[in-house]
């Protein structure tokens, strides 16, 4: 098993499964739990001592190109985790936005609301 801590971002690669050879790629959450993110499928050269990695995403889509340089793949998960967290930042700070400006306009119209109800009760 390799973890691999970049700013914060944590990416865990198990050891090959005995009977496949296939890596599990995990995302190490704040909180300690764990989320797979992915699979590096290494595979035997022919006849030479080389291994091709081949990694997927949760999908099973190709996520780079087979490489022989299993720290490229390193830091293309890493890559992909930090702009996953980026989007996500983004995400939760325009819903926190939109949710204030509602709040702002409910606040306003329960100030305008009570004006109107003080300016009727001085009028009878």
């Amino acid at each position: 098993m390799k973890t691999a801590i970049d700013e914060g971002t944590r990416v865990r690669f198990s050891n090959p499964d005995p009977s496949t050879n296939i890596i599990k790629v995990l995302r190490v959450l704040p909180d300690g739990s764990e989320e797979s993110i992915g699979q590096v499928y290494p595979e035997i050269g022919n006849g030479d001592e080389s291994i091709i990695y081949r990694s997927v995403d949760r999908n099973g889509e190709e996520t780079l190109p087979p490489t022989s340089d299993f720290i490229e793949i390193e830091k293309q998960y890493e890559k992909n985790i930090r702009q996953t967290a980026e989007i996500s930042y983004f995400q939760d700070m325009e819903s926190m936005v939109e949710e204030y400006e509602k709040r702002e306009e409910d606040i306003k119209s329960l100030r305008q609301h009570k004006h109107w109800t003080k300016l009727r009760l001085l009028h009878r």
